[in-house]
């Protein structure tokens, strides 16, 4: 049986009883809520509305940190619904997503990449309901994806906040929503006719009431701490206060010395015989005037008070900020870094899924956490990238942070999906060009014997050469022809190439016509790798689906460069050109000091003109002279990317 024929499983998430979760007074009537997310259907959920397509990953990058054994982080290129459709159910311990906000087409556009604003399409053409849709389906995966100790904190503002919170609500279900955090991100925002808006909201929500929460503390103040700790110990030197040991609720007796104590009426021992004993022999136990024992509670045995709901210790990245890369919703690394100890263990995997510059593998990293990221952004890839290698290395740029707990530290891998880097597809050994091609065509493997290399709806499938320069020669059209009518006794076949030569083209039409060959009447499609023809199976199912499967070749660079003074040097890469069709460069990274792996110079990573233009005219200023390697990274807005090296001799 061919697998097109056999049915597909698709996995289905299990959503909650809305009945069970919204129940009110009788008095008040009914709350009127939809049983399913806005845009689910019963059986096949978001399968409907946004089909799955079978296309392959390309790994194009593994950056090595030391130890390959290990299981590497992976970074993700391409639509976050595809790629998650494909990772493994209740695989992801903690997820934060910083999903575009319902503000506006432009503000979601940041790093100008073309795949962005086709990506974005669908969310506005509906409006408020289109939003809810097009990220309905990508939750209900998260949901998926989940562990059943899971957590996911989604990231909000004021315009769809309140309507996210009722999809949430009907996906994890409303007994497993656990808090509304208010992010204070701004100190002050100024409009004439209403108050600032200067909060955004993070909706938390769990798998059920068996999830990892860390009880987190903020510093105090220097003025909190003198006016709590207000004694001295001149034994040791340190401030304290003197702190109950008894708290509400009744409790056993406890043994301090040689003296068997009950708590007062009603109260009970915060902490085991162990602990006292351990206080008593610290000497911190104090017995207060009516004979209740307390402690002595230094200022440094506690970090300060219980975290609430309400985020004001920390703001946005400011534009003078180290961590700034410099594009307009990058997050801080304290928010992230709060919500990973909260919400996960070292070695814990953390996925961001719009992962914009990295901010989130970046503090996983840092924090001894595995993680998962993916944008639609090419760029916002290769940033991401970057950031993660300069945390590694601890020798470049403004990151220079103290992993906590990543020794030894997972490579990096980045995979592409529906995006194919083309140079990286002709670097491929020829069987595993030809598995990736029928796999991107949604065909199935054949045996591997003769010509045929795989079926499509019982179709026999030849792929042709991996290299680009090589064409698809009439010999090789009758010789495919020969072996599916005489061996499989096939009448159809169909050849995917890079490119036919004018006799294949001529051979094929011979063969329909039964003109002059070798072989029975038999009908051969001579289909072109890059054409919409090889793409149709993704293009008929749903009209976005045009931008998957698209092969991408890389720019082609010239840098120019020159000394304006001692050390000092302009670069430019103006008249380098793309080769992808009516495209543009958009972004360019400079390594003044590269060595084996690229990692930008500290501002150097993703620079903007007053008018949000890509900057490709810089100077630099060396440290020193002497022969040295400079490296860049161009991005243009279809994906494609090229790094080069330059040998310069600093004087």
């Amino acid at each position: 049986m061919d697998r097109e024929a056999e049915p597909e499983i698709l996995p289905k998430v299990l959503l909650p009883l809305q009945p069970e979760f919204f129940k009110v007074p009788h008095r008040f009537g009914s709350v009127p809520v939809d049983e399913l997310p806005l845009g689910c259907d019963k059986d096949k959920q978001y399968y409907l509305k946004y089909p799955r397509v079978n296309l392959p990953f390309q790994r194009v990058e593994r950056i090595s940190y030391g130890h390959p054994k290990l299981e590497p982080n992976r970074l993700f290129w391409g639509d976050n619904l595809h790629v998650m459709r494909l990772l493994p159910s209740e695989s992801i311990d903690l997820i934060y997503i910083d999903p575009p906000f319902f503000s506006g087409r432009q503000y979601n556009v940041i790093f100008g990449d073309r795949n962005e604003v086709a990506s974005f399409t669908d969310i506005w053409e509906g409006g408020m309901p289109g939003y809810l849709v097009w990220l309905n389906a990508r939750l209900i995966e998260m949901k998926r994806l989940l562990k059943r100790t899971g957590s996911i904190y989604v990231h909000l503002d004021y315009h769809a906040s309140h309507y996210v919170k009722v999809e949430l609500d009907k996906i994890f279900g409303y007994d497993n929503f656990r808090n509304e955090i208010v992010w204070q991100r701004n100190t002050s925002h100024n409009d004439g006719k209403k108050f600032g808006c200067v909060h955004d909201t993070l909706l938390l929500y769990t798998k059920g009431d068996d999830y990892f929460y860390n009880r987190i503390e903020t510093l105090r103040s220097e003025e909190e701490r003198e006016k709590r700790f207000g004694q001295y110990d001149p034994v040791t030197g340190k401030r304290y206060t003197l702190d109950n040991l008894a708290a509400a609720g009744q409790g056993p007796a406890r043994q301090f010395g040689d003296k068997l104590i009950h708590p007062p009426i009603g109260n009970h021992w915060r902490y085991r015989q162990e602990k006292i004993d351990e206080l008593l022999k610290e000497g911190r136990i104090v017995f207060t005037g009516k004979g209740t024992p307390r402690f002595k509670r230094y200022e440094d045995d506690t970090e300060g008070r219980p975290v609430q709901d309400v985020w004001v210790d920390f703001y946005g990245v400011s534009s003078q900020s180290g961590e700034r890369i410099g594009y307009p919703t990058q997050k801080p690394q304290q928010l992230l870094q709060r919500i990973m100890l909260a919400s996960s263990r070292p070695k814990d995997l953390v996925a961001d899924f719009f992962c914009g510059g990295g901010t989130t593998p970046a503090v996983a990293q840092r924090e001894g956490r595995r993680w998962i990221a993916c944008d639609i952004s090419r760029v916002a890839v290769t940033i991401t990238l970057d950031r993660i290698t300069k945390l590694v290395n601890a020798e470049k740029g403004p990151e220079r942070l103290v992993q906590h707990s990543l020794a030894p530290s997972p490579d990096a891998v980045v995979d592409y999906f529906g995006f194919y880097e083309v140079p990286a597809l002709t670097r491929m050994h020829q069987n595993d060009f030809e598995r990736f091609i029928i796999q991107a065509y949604d065909g199935r493997l054949g045996t591997g014997e003769g010509m045929i290399h795989g079926y499509k709806q019982g179709i026999p499938i030849h792929v042709g050469p991996v290299s680009q320069t090589a064409q698809v020669t009439k010999n090789e059209v009758v010789a495919f022809a020969e072996e599916i009518t005489t061996r499989r006794g096939k009448r159809e076949g169909i050849m995917l190439a890079w490119a036919f030569a004018p006799s294949a083209q001529q051979a094929a039409q011979r063969l329909l016509a039964d003109e002059a060959v070798s072989v029975d009447f038999v009908r051969l499609q001579l289909i072109p790798i890059e054409s919409d023809e090889f793409k149709e199976h993704v293009i008929s199912q749903h009209r976005e689906y045009a931008n998957l499967v698209s092969f991408i070749l890389p720019p082609a660079v010239r840098l120019r460069y020159k000394r304006t003074g001692p050390l000092v040097y302009e670069f430019d890469i103006s008249e380098s050109t793309t080769l992808n069709a009516a495209s543009k460069i958009i972004n360019v990274q400079w390594d003044f000091d590269f060595e084996q792996v690229f990692t930008s110079t500290a501002g150097y990573s993703y620079m903007r003109n007053d008018k949000n233009q890509p900057v490709l005219r810089t100077r630099y200023e060396f440290s020193s002279g002497g022969f040295r390697k400079i490296a860049c990274k161009i991005q243009d807005d279809l994906g494609g990317e090229k790094m080069h090296i330059e040998d310069m001799d600093v004087r």
